[in-house]
């Protein structure tokens, strides 16, 4: 039984996107929900990644890039003139598909951009966010006693945690991940995918996930399918979840 108690946080409406003369986007509209985690689906190069870096304004650093249509998060068009997009991607965390540690210890990794953003100031409430960002990440217990060691130290699946923890820091509103489990094994994967899940029904945080991995579709609230650019529409349930 589908369940009415969505709220909107992301409005999609009529998005088309175009590299040079080629478009790779095509009248994308949908809406994706608060408190929930939302799968992006579908074959190599369909557009999933494209769409996924609309959401946080990151294609506007390609210079042959042409977007029309809107995104609206919480009310307000991103692609509106008096948007700044770094502004908006202050409010968006993004999870990449390698885990990417900063040169830095792993408190340094987490506190840094929270520190540069005025969230917090050096002392007891970065060291309080920073145990907070990895308690939500699942790792404060297994790095508490070497929080002064290199965040490169750490296995891959520790690596792509600290990665969650530090979109966490900065107290996002949204979180996009784009393949994050590509690059571990089944069983760290599936951990990430439910860290992701969890705190999206916890702290209120939407989070959409590009992934190929089908193993763990039944974590998603929702399955957004795309091919060629495009939404495929389909009104089915996958395995207790909503697909849009």
């Amino acid at each position: 039984m589908i369940k009415n108690d969505n709220k909107t946080k992301i409005e999609v409406k009529n998005l088309n996107l175009f590299y040079g003369t080629n478009q790779a986007l095509f009248d994308i509209t949908a809406n994706l929900y608060e408190n929930k985690i939302t799968a992006l689906i579908g074959p190599s190069g369909c557009g999933k990644s494209t769409f996924l870096r609309c959401i946080n304004r990151m294609n506007d650093l390609i210079p042959i890039v042409k977007i029309d249509g809107k995104i609206i998060i919480d009310n307000k068009n991103i692609y509106d003139k008096d948007v700044d997009e770094v502004s908006v991607r202050k409010k968006i965390g993004m999870v990449f598909q390698q885990p990417n540690p900063f040169p830095k210890s792993i408190y340094d990794n987490v506190a840094y951009a929270p520190l540069k953003h005025g969230i917090v100031k050096k002392g007891k409430d970065c060291d309080e966010l920073v145990e907070l960002s990895l308690i939500k990440s699942g790792l404060w217990n297994e790095v508490k006693d070497k929080l002064n060691q290199p965040g490169t130290s750490l296995s891959g699946g520790q690596q792509q945690r600290v990665a969650v923890a530090r979109a966490l820091a900065n107290q996002p509103s949204l979180i996009l991940a784009d393949e994050p489990t590509a690059a571990l094994d089944s069983h760290r994967g599936r951990q990430v995918m439910e860290l992701f899940a969890q705190v999206a029904h916890e702290s209120g945080t939407g989070v959409i996930v590009v992934t190929h991995d089908t193993r763990a579709l039944e974590v998603f609230d929702r399955i957004v399918e795309m091919e060629d650019g495009r939404l495929r529409p389909t009104s089915a349930e996958h395995l207790g979840k909503n697909h849009v």
